[in-house]
């Protein structure tokens, strides 16, 4: 099912994330240390780098959100999907049973799909909704997150407005 491949594959890159975020920061400690590197490059490199490994580690949350929301309308959707299957088999059995035998089946098949159908569709709203909070979140991160604020402490860095990489510029 797509659903539940996209919610594992946001899981997996959500755990990328993370580590990205932890090795940078390794990453940064250990390059100061080989380099020997001491004062205000030393300093500003390690808070580039300490800042950077923060906006790439904080997006795992939001992206483990996101996958779980979506995981969870996958689990509904399948539900609904086999409560809607049994529904049909049933329906097609009632055809051929002129006795009509079959009949409370058919009834308590059709309450089942449907009850499975309206969860499947509040699942759906409940993962539009927490896909939406933590696409927010994600747009903090890089729109006004550590990285940014990073650069706007730099001196000599001015912009206006929602900064772009396009809209830096050197004083």
């Amino acid at each position: 099912m797509l659903a539940g491949a996209l919610g594992a594959r946001l899981r997996y890159t959500a755990q990328g994330v993370g580590s990205l975020g932890g090795n940078t920061r390794q990453f940064t400690a250990g390059t100061v240390a080989d380099a020997e590197w001491t004062g205000a490059a030393a300093s500003s490199f390690s808070a580039f780098g300490a800042n950077l490994g923060d906006g790439a580690g904080g997006a795992e949350g939001p992206l483990a959100r996101m996958a779980s929301a979506v995981e969870t309308y996958a689990g509904y959707l399948r539900t609904a999907q086999q409560k809607a299957q049994q529904f049909n088999f049933i329906a097609n059995e009632a055809e051929n049973d002129p006795t009509g035998a079959v009949m409370s089946a058919v009834e308590q098949a059709s309450r089942s799909a449907t009850e499975a159908a309206s969860a499947a569709q509040r699942a759906g709203d409940q993962a539009a909704a927490e896909v939406a909070s933590a696409s927010d979140q994600l747009q903090s991160l890089f729109g006004d997150g550590p990285v940014q604020r990073f650069i706007v402490a730099q001196p000599g860095v001015r912009f206006g407005g929602a900064v772009t990489p396009q809209q830096w510029e050197m004083v």
